[in-house]
């Protein structure tokens, strides 16, 4: 697991700076870029091959081709995504769309913002709280290849969880389905047991936030069995985390979100 978080550490320091709207890296950045990376590959990530958690799995992308988030396709029209990557003062809800990984070529504009019942009403302080940066988008048109998805997971300390996510590879070649991957160190695990949100040591970037965790597959579930949303919230509270670890919204939290006629296999 060390040489993992060695690795990670070297691919946050290296990683070029992509803020929207900003300038190609230098060559020199992208050659150091390309080492902490394959570093990385080797000790942290491989391509993850479960048909139904990659299905689920989408991103949120600007109109200038900038990947800035992860996202959960909770319906066909309707998917989950961190509060803070889509309610935000530099980007409006307009400027984003989302690519799904299961038909990857699309790029579908988002319609409206979808909020859990009382979310519009937080004050800023129950805002900023890790159970509650979560929110859904619904889509201009449907992702047929949608899969079913399972949200009544409790997460217990010590489980073992897959952070599926983007990683911003710059290779020439790599397609976005390249892109995707999950940790394999065996570290990516729950740190705490929480109703609301939980602590994981999964290995994750700020463009990650977003992103679906995954629990094992269980007997009653028909789909993917979802954890929670990885949120990167480094100051939750209490029960959630602490300033040294990843955080995630519960899936449960996510139902709030899901349409009065659909629910979960």
């Amino acid at each position: 697991m060390r040489k993992c978080e060695t690795a990670l550490h070297a691919y946050q320091i290296a990683l070029p700076q992509r803020a929207v709207g900003s300038a190609a890296p230098a060559p020199s950045a992208v050659g150091s870029f390309f080492s902490a990376e394959t570093e990385l590959e080797k000790q942290c990530v491989t391509v993850t091959l479960e048909a139904s958690t990659i299905t689920s799995f989408g991103v949120l992308e600007t109109t200038k081709g900038e990947i800035v988030c992860g996202a959960l396709l909770l319906t066909p029209s309707r998917i989950a995504t961190a509060f803070h990557c889509l309610i935000r003062e530099d980007l409006d809800i307009h400027d984003l769309a989302f690519r799904p990984l299961s038909e990857p070529s699309r790029l579908i504009p988002l319609a409206q913002p979808i909020f859990f019942p009382g979310q519009e009403n937080l004050t800023p302080a129950e805002a900023s709280r890790i159970e509650n940066d979560f929110i859904g988008a619904d889509l201009t048109a449907p992702v047929t290849s949608a899969p079913l998805v399972c949200l009544d997971h409790p997460v217990t300390a010590g489980e073992e969880l897959s952070l599926v996510a983007y990683w911003p590879l710059v290779r020439t070649g790599g397609t976005f389905a390249d892109s995707v991957r999950r940790e394999k160190s065996g570290g990516c695990i729950a740190l705490t047991s929480a109703t609301a949100c939980f602590a994981h040591s999964c290995s994750a970037l700020p463009d990650q936030s977003g992103s679906p965790i995954f629990a094992a597959a269980g007997p009653l579930c028909k789909g993917a069995h979802v954890a929670g949303l990885h949120t990167n919230g480094k100051t939750a509270p209490g029960q959630c985390g602490s300033l040294s670890t990843n955080t995630a919204v519960a899936a449960s939290r996510l139902s709030l979100l899901l349409p009065l006629s659909a629910s979960t296999p």
